[in-house]
């Protein structure tokens, strides 16, 4: 392609998302009080909760129905099962 017929156009468009240290750097800098992180909890709980609700749905078949209050599935034990962990003898969260 020549390059006299490009040289109008820029890069790219201007970056307007601040270049971040890293997820773990602004988690331990959250921790500590010095500002938030990229994306906080309120964020990333339910987009992780959504994501996790897509992965169960494909491993059953049927629809599914979510109770977000409860943050179980209503309809289906089997794809409740697979949203919570079992954990062993003496062990619980």
């Amino acid at each position: 392609m020549p390059k006299d017929k490009f040289l109008s156009i820029k890069a790219g468009p201007p970056q307007t998302i601040p270049a971040g240290h890293g997820h773990h750097r602004e988690w331990v800098e959250a921790c500590k009080g010095n500002g938030t992180t990229f994306s906080p909890f309120d964020i990333g709980g339910p987009l992780t909760e959504l994501m996790q609700l897509v992965n169960a749905s494909t491993l059953i078949e049927g629809p599914i129905e979510y109770d977000t209050h409860s943050g179980r599935i209503v309809n289906s034990s089997t794809a409740n099962d697979l949203m919570h962990r079992h954990y062993r003898a003496g062990w619980k969260l």
